[in-house]
């Protein structure tokens, strides 16, 4: 945020908040009311977002009513999930959270796209990173949100929801399972629309993105030198 107010307005958020209280700013009640409105603004847009992020109560009922067919909870001596009740569970949390988002991703990844063309040729990105970043903050909430919801319903402490992902991650063979299983309920609701393509054209495009990958590794070498 400072970075961005220095780009465009030529200070520091430090020397703003320096001025502040120079010139005693939080006893006016000028600045205190555009202080005031600005929060209630950004608590609104902060409920608006993570409004967005969860099922709503028909829906919730719905999502944890299909969740029953898994049973009672199935936990081991070492109080962790079975694997089997772990992964299923899992991935129906994932399926309904990447379903309930769907929509909402593509019109953001469009928009997204659009930004970044927008902004070729232009170094300071900042609005597209952001713009990304508020779809990974989505995706992150929404799925926590239908997590917390299965294994609330289905009684299954946190701490063992946590055991159980830690330990099974560390399997190199379950991890595998997970991985491949779990990717599968994220793209279930994905639709993908492939395009005809010749022998060279998909060629070439391996090729373009080899360099995108190499040039972006000498990119991020030479910031961390600088």
């Amino acid at each position: 945020m400072s970075d961005r107010m220095q780009i465009e307005f030529g200070f520091h958020l430090d020397e703003l908040m320096t001025s502040v209280q120079l010139f005693s700013l939080k006893e006016d009640k000028q600045y205190m009311s555009l202080m005031q409105i600005a929060n209630t603004q950004r608590q609104t847009d902060e409920k608006k977002f993570l409004d967005e992020c969860m099922p709503n109560a028909e829906r919730k009922v719905e999502y944890l009513k299909e969740a029953e067919k898994f049973g009672k909870a199935q936990f081991k001596a070492d109080q962790t999930l079975t694997f089997d009740f772990f992964l299923n569970t899992k991935c129906h949390s994932l399926d309904w959270a990447t379903q309930h988002q769907a929509e909402t991703f593509e019109k953001m990844k469009a928009e997204r796209r659009e930004e970044l063309r927008k902004l070729e040729g232009v170094d300071n990105k900042e609005s597209y990173y952001l713009m990304l970043m508020r779809k990974v903050a989505m995706q992150t909430i929404t799925e926590q949100a239908y997590d917390g919801a299965i294994y609330q319903h289905l009684k299954v402490p946190e701490k063992v929801y946590v055991k159980s992902m830690q330990t099974y991650l560390m399997q190199p063979d379950k991890r595998k399972q997970y991985e491949e299983e779990t990717e599968k309920a994220r793209t279930k609701h994905i639709e993908k629309k492939p395009r005809e393509m010749t022998r060279e054209q998909v060629f070439e495009c391996a090729q373009l993105i080899e360099k995108f990958k190499f040039d972006a590794q000498v990119k991020m070498y030479n910031i961390v030198r600088a």
